[in-house]
């Protein structure tokens, strides 16, 4: 049976120019889904009065925020307009709602790395999400996906990967090195010891290991980030998960397996190492909650300290992996109920073009039915 997913995002061309974008938002969160997200410019959040709170107030989760850097050359050549500014004036309303206690979505910086363009600029983008980390909760790179005809050398001289990421964050950073970096599916254990001790299946990211890297960070005022892999031996924890959770599934008593799940970080855990106030019990509160309730009330305590640090690298014409594609975990809804995986849906066979023709209005038509 299919496992029903915790997050929808809306995305685009630019989700927000929809007439109806805040009535769409709380739809989606009437529907049930818990995360709701949408990936932005940030043009009309910045920039129309009350537009930010009404979607705020719709049930907005996660502002996925195109973010190419903290310099203007870089929207100007990359967007065709100076951007910085609404990129700012996104963070700043943000954390004026945040600070009145209403309900606020965080934010995610979304940076599109190109090489000889943006690259030198990684370490620079996670330092100012780390600086803001009361309202920004993490950032996803994404190498540029390369559409339309382009000679091979100037495709070589812009493409970039996952490994160039993880490697300049090194140089650029000094604090986040490649060995901290883990493919998406390596977190797989969790998701499946979870789904056994709550009896609830949970969306397991079982993505091929070149879609997407990660690391999380946390962090301590005045002090360098810290990588979880440098206080936890996340390897030897993820391997005992997997096999406790084999072990747990044929038992109809399960509170044991709690308990040893518990145990399993504090033999991987290096209270050494830890960063300061992260030590072993508050550690194992947070996953006591996660194991035992598989709600997001565990993982939310989890990020409050964290900062997420990702890659994810979709794919174009010129790097199309069919493999890839058959282990996607991310999909496209179209208008007649079908799912698409993302790069099936924007680049190899493309279905956007099939179905966009097939769902287009005209615009005059269009217009009629909203006179």
């Amino acid at each position: 049976r299919p496992i029903p997913v915790a997050a929808i995002q809306f995305a685009g061309g630019e989700p927000t120019i929809y007439p109806q974008f805040p009535e769409i938002v709380k739809a989606a969160k009437e529907m049930g889904f818990p995360q709701v997200q949408v990936a932005t410019n940030g043009i009309r959040l910045a920039t129309e009065d009350g537009f930010f709170d009404k979607v705020a107030e719709a049930g907005l989760n996660t502002i996925y925020l195109q973010f190419d850097g903290l310099r203007e050359e870089n929207y100007i050549k990359a967007r065709g307009r100076p951007l910085l500014d609404v990129k700012l004036k996104v963070i700043e309303r943000v954390r004026e709602r945040k600070g009145k206690n209403l309900p606020t979505p965080a934010i995610c910086f979304v940076p599109t790395m190109v090489n000889s363009f943006n690259d030198d600029q990684a370490g620079e983008i996670l330092n100012y999400a780390i600086k803001n980390r009361d309202v920004v909760k993490g950032v996803n790179f994404q190498p540029v996906s390369l559409t339309g005809r382009i000679p091979e050398e100037d495709r070589r001289k812009l493409r970039y990967t996952l490994s160039d990421l993880a490697y300049d964050l090194e140089e650029q950073t000094g604090y986040l090195t490649r060995d901290d970096w883990y493919p998406v599916p390596f977190v797989a254990p969790i998701s499946e010891l979870v789904s056994v001790l709550t009896d609830t299946a949970k969306p397991s990211f079982t993505s091929h290991p070149a879609c997407g890297l990660a690391s999380y960070l946390f962090l301590e005022n005045g002090k360098d980030p810290v990588p979880i892999t440098r206080f936890v031996d996340v390897e030897g924890l993820m391997e005992d998960l997997w096999l406790l959770a084999q072990d747990t599934k044929e038992k109809k008593i399960k509170f044991t397996s709690k308990l040893k799940a518990l145990q399993l970080l504090k033999r991987h855990f290096k209270p050494e190492e830890a960063p300061e106030g992260m030590g072993l019990a508050k550690m194992l509160k947070i996953l006591n909650r996660m194991f035992t309730k598989g709600d997001k009330a565990g993982a939310a305590e989890f990020s409050w300290s964290t900062m997420y640090v990702g890659g994810m690298h979709f794919q174009d014409n010129y790097n199309y992996d069919i493999e890839r594609v058959k282990r996607c975990v991310i999909h496209y809804a179209t208008p007649d109920g079908k799912v698409i995986p993302f790069c099936a849906y924007n680049t190899g066979p493309n279905f956007r073009e099939e179905i966009e023709k097939k769902f287009a209005v005209p615009i005059e038509e269009w217009r009629g039915r909203h006179a």
